[in-house]
């Protein structure tokens, strides 16, 4: 005879249907058939069946203290989160890292890059060349905030597939460990690039326009389907082997019904030196986005980092001052790695960045305007 057991921890755990206990205090959990657990425990039973016409599967654990233990650091996807993607073992992203080797590619390891949210590894699976990115709380970042960061991006990921969105091919949620597996970007981020990390040749100015572009196309899809993506940055554009761009890191994204209203957060997330004024304020709106994409764009001229403690001014949307102010000009700050550039095309991306970084929101373009005059730009 299964009885209820513990109804406020079934109910903290959605897509638990039921959580239940029998005479030999062997636990049952019932959830939806596509939620992902770790079914490899020994002592642990999966059944298929129906209950109520609604297809489920009923887990059996062999003890009450195992469950509890595991249950703080389960994560329990919703159905939709799944289809397409491939559910990795921990141990398996472990082995193609070479135990998450944390030398980087350049030394012989498998490091790739590094963020708030966890590391990135180079792997290959079945011949394919992954990037595995293991969630761990590298600043100061709880297992809750984890736990949203790694179901969010997967929600987005499996909703918006696009050209110049990163491909997300599976994950691993054992334990504390999440993992996400991504298509792998052999020519890194656009920041990597323009800074020529690695001795990497500078990009010519037809290739900075084109990437500017897909960038924006890329924007454009998540904000077509109602998604402020939140941390829009040279770091999240990352480039193919033929210099396709494609928008990364979906982690602190945000769907809004109303989308063009502005949502109030009293956590405050993204990277400063991209940040509008209303985002440090906690707003989250879709011209943040664009605000950011304006700091990239002066990048893309540039070629500076967004942020230099050594550098006058230290912030690289201030310049935007400057030149309006006539202090300098466009042609003082043109990127003198790029050959062949034509000043006429360099300060049409600049009229296009400009407008970008107004302080007030409601002055700035939306995306699908500054993704036509890119388009424009590139055909002219």
């Amino acid at each position: 005879m299964w009885t209820p057991l513990f109804p406020a921890l079934a109910a903290r755990c959605y897509e638990i249907l039921l959580l239940a206990v029998n005479g030999t205090n062997e636990i049952m959990v019932l959830v939806h058939y596509h939620c992902y657990m770790p079914w490899h425990s020994t002592g642990t039973t999966c059944d298929l069946q129906y209950v109520n016409k609604c297809r489920v599967c009923i887990v059996r654990f062999p003890c009450l203290k195992w469950f509890c233990d595991l249950h703080s650091t389960l994560f329990f996807l919703p159905p939709r989160f799944c289809p397409g993607l491939k559910r990795f073992l921990f141990y398996e992203l472990k082995s193609i890292t070479n135990n998450f080797d944390d030398r980087t590619v350049s030394a012989g390891g498998n490091k790739i890059g590094e963020g708030g949210f966890g590391v990135v590894y180079k792997g290959c699976i079945n011949g394919q060349t992954v990037a595995v990115k293991k969630l761990s709380a590298l600043a100061n970042i709880c297992i809750e905030d984890l736990k949203k960061q790694f179901e969010q991006e997967i929600k987005i990921m499996a909703k918006c597939q696009h050209e110049n969105l990163v491909e997300l091919l599976g994950f691993s949620n054992n334990f504390d460990q999440p993992c996400l597996v991504y298509d792998y970007m052999p020519n890194g981020s656009l920041l990597d690039r323009l800074a020529c990390l690695e001795n990497s040749s500078p990009m010519p100015w037809k290739t900075r326009c084109n990437i500017a572009y897909g960038a924006s196309n890329g924007i454009s899809f998540l904000h077509e389907n109602n998604h402020i993506h939140r941390d829009i940055k040279s770091a999240n554009i990352l480039l193919t082997e033929s210099f396709v761009p494609k928008l990364s890191d979906f982690g602190l994204a945000r769907a809004s019904v109303k989308f063009t209203h502005t949502i109030l957060t009293d956590r405050i997330v993204g990277t400063a030196a991209y940040m509008a004024p209303e985002a440090l304020r906690g707003e989250i709106t879709p011209k943040s986005d664009i605000f950011s994409f304006g700091v990239v764009l002066l990048e893309i001229i540039t070629g500076l980092s967004p942020m230099d403690e050594n550098r006058d001014p230290q912030l690289l949307l201030s310049i935007k001052e400057e030149i309006e102010d006539e202090e300098k000009t466009v042609e003082d700050y043109v990127d003198k790695k790029i050959s062949n550039w034509n000043i006429t095309l360099i300060e049409q991306m600049y009229l296009i960045a400009a407008p970008c970084l107004h302080e007030k929101k409601n002055r700035r373009p939306d995306i699908e305007r500054v993704k036509e005059q890119l388009k424009e730009m590139l055909i002219g």
